[in-house]
């Protein structure tokens, strides 16, 4: 995941290339990955480079450049459930995304959001 995402930081370094919602995308979805295919570093902490990725994506929607799909809001929520971490900081990045999806996003939370907000709550 890491190495995804320095591909990234090189695409916005870039004069020629800019990244896109695709390529945030691909960010995200290589750190959740990452957080379940994971033995070593500390549970959880590939979640929340998850959700500083898609935080930065809203970000550009703001400015109508690119934006998330539903689906990655969702992800992170669910990998969150899945997670092995247990701490404060995984239940803080779950509440964060479904905020995020339900107050700034176009998008409306569903009841697997829900759901999955829950079993990080238990």
């Amino acid at each position: 995941a890491a190495r995804v995402q320095d591909l990234l930081l090189e695409m916005k370094a870039s004069d020629t290339v800019s990244p896109n919602s695709e390529s945030y995308s691909k960010v995200i979805r290589a750190w959740l990955k990452d957080e379940l295919l994971n033995q070593l570093g500390v549970k959880g902490s590939s979640v929340e480079r998850a959700w500083a990725n898609l935080d930065e994506l809203m970000s550009l929607e703001a400015q109508g450049d690119v934006g998330p799909a539903p689906e990655l809001f969702t992800s992170i929520l669910k990998t969150a459930a899945r997670s092995e971490g247990r701490g404060e900081n995984l239940l803080a990045v779950a509440q964060e995304t479904f905020w995020a999806k339900r107050n700034r996003s176009r998008f409306n939370v569903d009841q697997i959001d829900f759901v999955f907000l829950l079993e990080i709550g238990m």
